[in-house]
């Protein structure tokens, strides 16, 4: 991860640091509140870094690295308090962090892996592209969309699959994407510390 200093007139910028990080980076973003604190996710080893990038330079430093996803971490951003980051992943999943403990503090499998088909010779099922966070009036809804041609809802707080959205245009043999009741289940692999915080909330 390569830093500029963009504020100067040139718009070639000027080069300030250059960060340690994951052997790629397929996204970034910053937190919302001060812009001081950067995510970056990675394809290659699945992991998300964040970083603390506060004006001076020479106090950049890496804050957490979170590793879980069981393959590449294709999109991830903040709660929009600030208080969890949110991840999808080529796994399938949906997981949400502790930032201070760098802890999972759920995983939502809305994608099944199996694809229809033995993993050990075809490799594993259909995965998520991408991610937004911060819809529903109390903004505790992210969406994932799916290479299945679906849409996943999951409500970050309460911890549940709101709705699977199939693409009108969905390829016709692929997967079912009609939502009922058979729908994937989310997992309830939960830090223990971070559910105790959330009853205390």
């Amino acid at each position: 991860i390569v830093v500029y200093d963009c504020s100067a007139a040139d718009t070639a910028g000027t080069l300030v640091k250059t960060l340690e990080g994951p052997s790629d980076v397929e996204w970034c973003c910053f937190h919302p509140k001060g812009g001081t604190v950067l995510l970056a996710g990675s394809i290659a080893d699945g992991t998300i870094w964040m970083y603390h990038t506060p004006p001076n330079p020479n106090q950049y430093k890496c804050l957490q690295v979170f590793v879980g996803h069981e393959g590449g971490v294709t999109a991830g951003a903040f709660t929009p308090d600030g208080k969890w980051v949110v991840s999808a992943g080529q796994d399938g999943t949906i997981r949400v962090w502790a930032p201070k403990t760098g802890m999972s503090r759920h995983v939502f499998r809305v994608m099944d892996q199996s694809g229809g088909h033995d993993h050990q010779e075809e490799g594993p099922g259909p995965g998520l592209t991408c991610l937004s966070v911060g819809g529903g009036s109390d903004g505790q809804l992210a969406i994932a969309g799916g290479e299945d041609g679906n849409a996943y809802v999951v409500h970050i707080q309460g911890k549940k699959l709101v709705a699977t959205l199939p693409h009108f245009e969905n390829t016709p043999g692929a997967a079912s994407s009609t939502p009922s009741a058979s729908s994937p289940p989310t997992s309830m692999e939960d830090d223990p510390e971070e559910q105790e915080n959330m009853m205390e909330e």
